[in-house]
C-alpha cells in the first residue's frame, strides 16, 4: 500500500498547482508526474507495473513538450484589472454571465509582447456599459443587441457604437446597449423574455431595437455550442421555441476555466471548434431565437426591429448568403455592414483590430453615424407627417 503513496502524492500535488498556480500550471504539474514516474520505476518491480509506468512517463513527457512549445507560440493574452467594483463578471438566472454593476476595468490585449490596445470598460447601475444620459428622463429609446461587437471589447467606451450613436442622434433618443462579450441570440431573447431590458427604461419608450448578428452567432446558443455560460433553447417536435436550462453549468464553465490554463489542450480545443459546422438545424433554430426575439419587442413596444448583419471571411462558405436569404423571408428587417462600411470584407485590417478581429473605432463611429442619420431622417418624416 505504501508504494502507492508516492504516485497519490503526486497526483494530488498536480492537480493543486492547475487549481493554484495562472502560468505555466500544466508545465510544473507534468514535471511533477514525471519525476514521480522516475522514482517509480526504482519502487515497483513488477515487470508489468513498470511498464505501465513507462507508458504513463512516456504520454506525460509529450504532453510536456507539446504543453512547452504551445507556450512559446502563445501569443495573444487578455487581462482585465479592475478600478472599482467588486468583480468582473456575474451571474444572471436568466442571461448567464453579465458585466458586474457599477464597476470600471481596464482591458489589455498584448500580442507576442507587443501592447495592441488598453481599454476601459465602465459598467453602470444596471449592468450594461456607459452610454452618454439625456438630460430629460423621457422620449424615445433605441435598443442595442449583440455580442462584443456591439459592447464595445476593443475600444474605451466613448468609441463603442451605441455611444457613438448616442452622440450623433436628435436628442430624444436615449441608447440601451444591452451587448457583451459572447452573447448571441439567445441572451437577447432571454433578456426580453424575462423583461430584463425594463431595469433602467423608466419612462422611455422603446422605438428601435438593433441586433448586431456575426455569422459566429449561429454557433452560439445552439447544439454546436461549445463553452458558454448561457439560456439554453431548443425547438421541439412542432417546430415550436422553449427553453430547456442552460448551455453550459457554472461548474462547466469552472471546469473550461483549468482546462484553458494548458496551452496545449486550449489550441486543441480551438482547433475543434473551428472544425464545427452550422447544420441546417442549427440555423433554423438562431433564426428562430430573432424572429422572436423581433416579435416580442415589436408587439410589447409596437416599435421597429433590425439585425445588422456582418459578414465574417472565417463564415461556413454560403452561410452569410443562406441567412441573409432567410432573415428576409421571415420579414425581418436587415442593415447589411456591407452597406455602411462598402468593401469592409476586402480591407479587414483597416476596421478590424490586428490578431483580435473585433471592430476598431473607425467601424464603430461609422455604424453609430449610419443609424444615428437613420433615425434622425425618420424622426424628420415622422414630425413631417405630423
Amino acid at each position: 500500500m505504501k508504494k502507492y503513496l508516492l504516485l497519490a502524492f503526486s497526483i494530488i500535488l498536480s492537480l493543486y498547482l492547475i487549481y493554484k498556480v495562472q502560468h505555466h500550471a500544466y508545465t510544473y504539474a507534468s514535471l511533477v508526474m514525471l519525476l514521480a514516474c522516475f522514482i517509480s520505476l526504482f519502487i515497483y518491480k513488477k515487470e508489468k507495473s513498470r511498464l505501465i509506468i513507462i507508458y504513463l512517463g512516456s504520454f506525460i513527457m509529450v504532453f510536456l513538450f507539446g504543453e512547452i512549445y504551445f507556450s512559446s507560440k502563445a501569443a495573444a493574452n487578455r487581462e482585465y484589472q479592475l478600478n472599482y467594483g467588486d468583480e468582473v463578471h456575474v451571474s444572471n438566472e436568466y442571461i448567464g454571465l453579465t458585466p458586474a454593476k457599477n464597476s470600471q476595468r481596464t482591458f489589455t490585449f498584448t500580442y507576442e509582447d507587443s501592447l495592441i490596445y488598453q481599454v476601459t470598460e465602465t459598467i453602470d447601475q444596471h449592468g450594461r456599459r456607459i452610454v452618454p444620459q439625456l438630460s430629460a428622463k423621457n422620449g424615445k429609446a433605441v435598443f442595442f443587441f449583440g455580442c462584443s461587437f456591439t459592447f464595445g471589447m476593443g475600444v474605451d467606451d466613448h468609441e463603442a457604437m451605441p455611444y457613438q450613436f448616442q452622440q450623433g442622434v436628435a436628442s430624444n433618443y436615449q441608447a440601451f446597449n444591452f451587448g457583451y462579450n459572447a452573447y448571441g441570440a439567445h441572451q437577447m431573447l432571454a433578456i426580453l423574455e424575462n423583461g430584463q431590458e425594463k431595469a433602467g427604461l423608466g419612462n422611455y419608450k422603446p422605438s428601435f431595437a438593433f441586433y448586431q448578428g456575426i455569422m459566429d452567432h449561429v454557433y452560439r446558443g445552439t447544439t454546436a455550442d461549445r463553452e458558454y455560460l448561457g439560456p439554453k433553447y431548443r425547438l421541439n417536435e412542432k417546430k415550436q421555441l422553449e427553453r430547456v436550462g442552460s448551455l453550459v453549468s457554472p461548474t462547466s464553465n469552472k471546469i473550461n476555466y483549468y482546462f484553458n490554463k494548458s496551452k496545449l489542450i486550449s489550441r486543441l480545443l480551438i482547433r475543434w471548434q473551428q472544425s464545427l459546422t452550422a447544420t441546417e438545424d442549427d440555423i433554423d433554430l438562431w433564426m428562430t431565437m430573432v424572429e422572436k426575439s423581433a416579435n416580442i419587442f415589436e408587439e410589447r413596444y409596437g416599435g421597429e426591429f433590425y439585425c445588422l448583419l456582418w459578414n465574417e471571411l472565417r463564415a461556413d462558405k454560403g452561410l452569410y448568403e443562406s441567412i441573409l436569404k432567410e432573415l428576409k423571408e421571415r420579414k425581418i428587417k436587415v442593415i447589411e455592414v456591407e452597406e455602411i462600411i462598402p468593401g469592409y470584407t476586402k480591407d479587414y485590417d483597416h476596421y478590424l483590430i490586428f490578431k483580435d478581429g473585433h471592430p476598431k473605432a473607425n467601424a464603430h463611429q461609422a455604424i453609430g453615424k449610419y443609424l444615428a442619420d437613420f433615425l434622425n431622417k425618420k424622426n424628420k418624416e415622422l414630425a413631417t407627417e405630423q
